[in-house]
């Protein structure tokens, strides 16, 4: 880690790792802020109100509408921190959108309003969305304090300094309680940084610096054990719903008990129907009442309750009373619902409060071209591995093309090898460019959410990616072309020197050209592999019409390739470097006539290729820019009657085929046991003594430290038990069952593994064990049974046909998948999905099965399913292992 500075001095007494003493030396010693660049003492948030919101989502022009949202109404304070919470299911992020104006597709009804003023694009500067996606990894070398000032760059415009935007990401730090690692890089998968929590509030902070005065989080506890996820949320309310009275509704899943107590106001959503707005702790009294029969159970969390109740998974409780519309019915009966009619009459009766609508100025476009491309370079500089690999293949083309061709003499063969390397060199320097493909993709999350949140606009983000990378291509290109020159033995030319400066010009014009077509590719395709597949030909048109491979004088004019080669850019390059070398001819073997004849080139002036190459830069980045722009939405607005045959189609659906059922897992006496565990054979796993540690090198200084992440762990796992492995995030839980299913590359360590007390083969791991991770890398375009029948073809041992059928259905039985077996798995829901990924690796029936927090990001009864379904497994004499993040009391029992 990188060396932290105390800062500011009242932070350096707090307690290293106390949160309160932090808290309490702010409360007592940070002042309240004014001017311009402060937000403590502005006037706070705005009042969120939602009337009869309604919402389908449609995926394409002419597809069916898919039913999210129906007459859902609240309200949300400055000063108050909501939860929203229900069932999992598409309805969750298609609301936190619409309320920050975000939405682009789809059929809506009802009215959003900020402060009375109706919800529109040109108000998202004050709404922040934060996701829960981290959109860290293209910017992982940045420190934490970096990553803050240059959204304040980005953001913060007209009168405010550099000095007030550091007063403003400093006390950004403090609240946040991101002190302590101010100076760490954010890290990744593959850099070093800081832990998920501080991510979190890294991601949070971002949020708010430009004072926005609603702020939106999106399930921003998953992934988080339960006492980082208390730590992040308490900074919230503490710091921005307390402190800076802005308006904080946070969707969740699975909150703790403590994590629920923060919040002074929930919305409940079941089957996109509002059944619960009011306070949060009134909750459970208000599904504990007679109409709707819930009782809650000793040292049962509140939010547990409140889901399993609106999932209609309690078994106490009549289903004909849980249902989505017999809860929204039991609400309209009560005094909350009387209250929220009361506040959004208030609400609309009010005059709305002047906003400001989102203006760009130039200079505000011209601050921030220089802080993204500062911040670009910046990511660039640090990251060593990539400019390192760049030199090094660099140098090593370099060096093979200088010793293949040194020296060439005026001769027919020296003539020909020459022309052979120019071809070479061009192409060696287009083909180099793939990283202008690669770049955009890796950016594309960042640059979509930024730009959604106008922290720039898309000319500054096109601006940027046309420049930043031209230093580095230009230094590339004069070092490569430079050596091969005059290696190659074009010093006996006449003017050689100034031949040597149109040699560089024009391979330089060549690559720009070449990283301008792999951005573009990256700006207009969706997947990496598209632009890949879309590159491969378009460079091999490009290489065959350069006039190397096939001369033009042997085409016909007809012929397709005669008119590729007439406009191709390879060509014009390649053109422009033979008649500057061999202006005056090759000696006396060529002259320049026959030169220009054999290759079909015009006698034109020298000059003409520069203004065609330039051309093609100008027109390529042109079109790059089109796809950046953000697009005109499509979400149309329209009256409830119209939303009629939409919702009488989702009421006619049975649950389980809207792609948001919840899973029903059946009975352990409803499957036939014989089906698995004939396949099962007794494995007991036992670690001895396991430990783990990786090299760190510092970027900076090149000094290598040895971090251990496994210190002396022993486990003992028996037949049919499942082991849960708990600890804080970052502790080693997903490296300890890395090590023990043997995933593990790199680092080094010491340890045993032993199944049924002998240390397993390659091939018996392949035939005993499972791992499911906990990110799946299913093909979104297959069903269900097609995706688990070529697992099964795939894992099973020379199947036969029958074979791999009855294992597909005894999997779908186990699972209960049978009613989605049909479904693509790209519209399942998340535990479908989970589920499925499970029924994918344990397909051949292992005996032992490792699963990688398989719960995140479920709601607690969702979990609670899953969970039950995975037990099925120890049942059959399966021997479970997993790592899990804030297990519900019922999970964990």
């Amino acid at each position: 880690t990188s060396a932290r500075v105390a800062w500011p001095p009242v932070v350096a007494m707090a307690k290293e790792g106390s949160n309160t003493s932090l808290e309490a030396k702010m409360d007592e010693h940070t002042p309240l802020i004014t001017g311009d660049a402060k937000f403590t003492t502005s006037a706070g948030g705005s009042e969120l109100a939602v009337s009869g919101l309604s919402y389908a989502a449609k995926s394409s022009p002419k597809s069916e509408p898919l039913l999210h949202l129906r007459n859902v109404s609240f309200t949300c304070k400055p000063g108050e921190m909501t939860a929203i919470m229900g069932k999992s299911g598409p309805w969750m992020p298609s609301l936190l959108q619409l309320l920050a104006s975000q939405r682009t597709s789809g059929l809506m009804a009802g009215k959003i309003t900020y402060d009375g003023n109706v919800a529109h694009a040109g108000y998202r500067h004050l709404v922040s969305l934060i996701t829960r996606e981290e959109r860290f990894n293209c910017i992982s070398n940045l420190t934490v304090r970096e990553t803050l000032m240059y959204m304040a760059r980005l953001r913060l415009g007209g009168n405010t300094s550099d000095e007030q935007r550091a007063e403003r990401v400093d006390e950004l730090i403090m609240m946040l309680g991101l002190t302590k690692c101010r100076d760490v890089r954010l890290g990744s998968e593959t850099v070093r940084g800081i832990s998920g929590g501080e991510k979190k509030r890294v991601g949070i902070g971002l949020g708010l610096i430009a004072s926005p005065k609603i702020v939106l989080l999106d399930e921003p506890t998953t992934g988080l054990d339960s006492a980082i996820a208390m730590d992040v949320l308490s900074h919230v309310e503490k710091s921005v719903a307390s402190r800076m009275r802005r308006t904080v509704v946070v969707a969740l899943h699975m909150p703790s008990a403590e994590v629920f107590a923060l919040f002074s106001k929930l919305i409940m959503i079941a089957d996109g129907r509002l059944v619960y707005a009011g306070p949060a702790d009134k909750a459970v009294e208000h599904f504990s009442s007679s109409s709707i029969g819930a009782s809650i159970e000793a040292r049962e969390n509140p939010a547990d309750f409140a889901i399993s109740v609106v999932s209609g998974g309690r078994p106490d409780t009549d289903s004909a009373k849980t249902s989505g519309k017999a809860l929204e019915d039991s609400f309209k009966r009560t005094t909350y619902y009387s209250d929220l009619l009361d506040e959004l009459r208030s609400s609309a009766s009010a005059s709305p409060m002047p906003l400001q609508i989102h203006t760009v100025t130039q200079a505000d476009e011209s601050r921030q071209f220089w802080a993204l491309f500062s911040r670009t370079l910046t990511q660039f500089y640090r990251s060593r591995s990539i400019w390192m690999t760049e030199a090094a293949k660099m140098s090593w083309i370099c060096l093979l093309y200088s010793s293949t061709y040194w020296g060439q003499t005026e001769s027919a063969d020296g003539f020909a090898n020459l022309t052979a390397c120019f071809y070479f060199s061009l192409m060696f320097g287009i083909l180099g460019n793939l990283r202008g493909l690669i770049t955009l993709f890796d950016e594309r999350a960042m640059f979509e959410n930024e730009r959604m949140n106008r922290a720039y606009s898309s000319y500054v983000y096109w601006m940027v990616t046309s420049v930043a990378q031209v230093p580095w291509l230009c230094t590339i290109n004069v070092v490569f072309s430079t050596t091969v020159f005059w290696c190659v033995g074009l010093g006996q030319v006449d003017n050689a020197f100034w031949v040597y400066l149109w040699y560089i010009l024009i391979t330089q014009l060549t690559n720009l050209v070449g990283f301008s077509m792999a951005q573009m590719l990256a700006a207009y395709c969706s997947a990496p592999a598209i632009a890949m597949a879309v590159w491969q030909p378009q460079v091999y048109i490009f290489s065959q019409t350069s006039g190397f491979p096939i001369q033009k004088p042997e085409l016909q004019h007809y012929n397709p390739a005669w008119i590729l080669m007439t406009i191709s850019f390879t060509r014009w390059a390649y053109q422009g470097i033979v008649m500057a070398v061999f202006a005056d001819g090759w000696g006396d073997v060529y002259s320049k006539s026959y030169i220009l004849e054999e290759y079909g080139f015009q006698n034109c002036p020298l000059w003409v290729p520069v203004p065609i190459l330039m051309f093609y830069i100008v027109a390529i980045r042109g079109l790059t820019y089109f796809p950046l722009k953000e697009q005109k939405t499509n979400l149309s607005q329209i009256g409830h009657d119209l939303f009629g045959s939409i919702v009488a189609k989702a009421d006619q659906d049975a649950t389980g085929k809207d792609g948001t059922m919840m899973i029903k897992p059946k009975k352990s006496s409803d499957v036939t046991p014989d089906k698995a565990s004939a396949s099962i054979r007794s494995v007991e796993v036992e670690v001895k003594d396991m430990h783990y540690s990786v090299n760190i090198t510092n970027d900076d200084t090149g000094e290598v430290t040895v971090k251990p992440l496994v210190r002396g762990i022993s486990i003992s796992v028996s037949t049919g038990e499942i082991m849960a492995v708990m600890g804080p995030s970052g502790a080693g839980k997903s490296t300890f069952l890395d090590l023990i299913a043997a995933r593990k590359t790199t680092g080094f360590g010491s340890g045993q593994v032993l199944y049924n007390g002998k240390e397993p083969t390659f091939a018996e791991r392949a035939e005993t064990e499972a791992y499911v991770m906990q990110h799946d890398v299913m093909v979104n375009t297959l069903t269900v049974y097609e995706t688990l029948k070529i697992s099964a073809m795939l894992r099973l041992q020379m199947p036969s046909a029958e074979m791999v059928s009855e294992r597909v259905q005894t999997m779908l039985e186990i699972l209960d998948l049978e009613l989605v077996s049909d479904k693509l798995v790209g519209t399942l829901s998340a535990g479908q999905r989970r589920l499925v990924s499970v029924a994918v690796e344990a397909v051949h029936m292992p005996s032992v099965l490792y699963l990688d927090e398989p719960t995140s990001g479920l709601d607690s009864a969702m979990a609670l399913d899953f969970v039950e379904s995975i037990k099925r497994f120890a049942r059959y004499g399966c021997t479970i292992v997993c790592t899990i993040h804030q297990p519900s009391e019922t999970i964990f029992m």
